[in-house]
Parts: C-alpha cells; sequence; structure tokens
C-alpha cells in the first residue's frame, strides 16, 4: 500500500488505491474462524503519537491481542479530522467576533477561510467513508468517531469542552463512543506526565467505573516496567467478565 501510494498518490488516482484496499481485506478476511465466538472489544484512546506507533507504547495493541482482544485504535485520520474540526469551529467563533465587534472589514476574508475549510471537511470525510465502505464488503471494520459527535458527547455530559483544546477532547469523547458502541474496555494511551492524557484519565476512572466498564492507564517512558504483563492480564479478565456481564444482560449504558 505505501508503495501504490508513492507511485499514484501525486495523481490521485483512488480507484487504485481502493481496488488494493478492498484486496487486501479480502485477505484479510480469510483469515478469521466464524465459528469462534467474538471476543471482548478494547477500544485505544490517548495521544495520537503513542497510540499510532508500537515502538513507543511497547506493542500495547499486539500484547492486548494476545492476551484474547479485539483491539480498536482509530487511524491518524482521525486526528486529521479533528485538527479540521477545530479549524473550522474557531473561525466560525472569529466570525462571531467580529460581527459582535462590527469589525466588518475583516468578514469576508474570514469568511472564505471558514468557507474553504468545511469544504475540506467535507472532502476528508467523503474520501473515508470512500475508504471504509470498500472495506466493509469484507471485513466489520470499526469506523473513526465523527468529531461532531464527539463533541456532542461532551457537551451533553458536561465533561469537557472543545475550547480548551488538546488531544483531551477527541480521548475522552472517543471513550464515551467506545462505551455507548458496547465495548467491553478502555485503555488510555499516553507519554508518561503528559498533561492532556492525564486529565482524561482523572475524568475517564471514575466515569469508566461507573459505568462498570473495564478501563486501563498505560503510560510510557520509554522503560519497561516490571508489573506490565499482570496488569494487562487483570485488565482482560475484567473485559472478559463484562463481556459475560453484558450477554447475560446484566450491564446497561
Amino acid at each position: 500500500m505505501a508503495a501504490l501510494i508513492e507511485r499514484v498518490g501525486a495523481e490521485r488516482q483512488f480507484h487504485r488505491l481502493f481496488a488494493l484496499l478492498e484486496d487486501i481485506a479480502a485477505t484479510a478476511s480469510s483469515f478469521i474462524d466464524r465459528q469462534q465466538s467474538r471476543r471482548p472489544r478494547i477500544g485505544i484512546v490517548g495521544e495520537i503519537y503513542l497510540r499510532c506507533h508500537p515502538y513507543a507504547n511497547q506493542q500495547i495493541i499486539r500484547e492486548v491481542e494476545r492476551l484474547g482482544a479485539e483491539v480498536v485504535n482509530a487511524s491518524l485520520g482521525e486526528w486529521i479530522n479533528y485538527i479540521s474540526y477545530e479549524r473550522a469551529r474557531n473561525l466560525r467563533r472569529d466570525i462571531r467576533h467580529c460581527v459582535r465587534k462590527r469589525e466588518f472589514r475583516s468578514l469576508p476574508g474570514l469568511l472564505n477561510q471558514w468557507l474553504t475549510q468545511e469544504i475540506e471537511k467535507l472532502c476528508q470525510s467523503w474520501r473515508q467513508q470512500q475508504t471504509y465502505r470498500r472495506a466493509w464488503h469484507h471485513l466489520d471494520v470499526q469506523p473513526d468517531h465523527r468529531i461532531a459527535t464527539i463533541e456532542k458527547w461532551l457537551d451533553n455530559n458536561h465533561l469537557f469542552h472543545f475550547d480548551i483544546g488538546t488531544e483531551a477532547a477527541l480521548s475522552i469523547g472517543g471513550a464515551l463512543e467506545y462505551a455507548h458502541d458496547g465495548f467491553d474496555g478502555v485503555v488510555n494511551v499516553y507519554p508518561f506526565t503528559c498533561m492532556p492524557s492525564t486529565i482524561c484519565s482523572a475524568i475517564l476512572k471514575p466515569l469508566l467505573h461507573q459505568m462498570r466498564i473495564p478501563y486501563l492507564d498505560a503510560s510510557f517512558d520509554g522503560t519497561t516496567q516490571p508489573n506490565h504483563e499482570a496488569v494487562l492480564r487483570t485488565f482482560m479478565y475484567q473485559a472478559q467478565q463484562h463481556q459475560v456481564q453484558k450477554g447475560n444482560g446484566r450491564t446497561s449504558l
């Protein structure tokens, strides 16, 4: 896929990329044993670089999968969508400010920037949906969270606000989306002492405990923690119990 993107990406030959994607998805689908019951689903949130870099996070996704989970980690595209959404949101704020202050000379430029950003958002969403639709022909892939939906989750529950910014908004809202979609656990992956992820932990840990959804903070500082394996095994046991109880109708979100 990387080699094909290098060859045809500049010409935007999306049909070739989609064809290869569907072929990869079909191959991956052939590896799935349809007779087995579904594993506990675990959602990954946290600092965008660390959760996407397997060597920086000590292969935590592979480790959790090895212990019996189906892990969902939102793509890097979710972060790009968040940045575009945040830019459009800030431009709307600036437009409202100009109207209140009657600074009408600045309005045409701001409106042009806002319209350009909204078109960019629509194009990104359209291409992303095209990508997922091709994969869905063969695989039950969890789509990325919609940023507008995440903001509604945060506003309705009065947990955080997009005006504060950082990936904390994305992580807290993403965890709520996982809970709403029936996931069996959430892992917050972040660098040691990362302030936005520490805020996420302070909000998510008591909230998900109240919702009876297993939650794990996984901070990394470049060293190997001696109890890392035991912590993951304990978390996975809780996730498996959550899946069983949810199937018995004992858990409601």
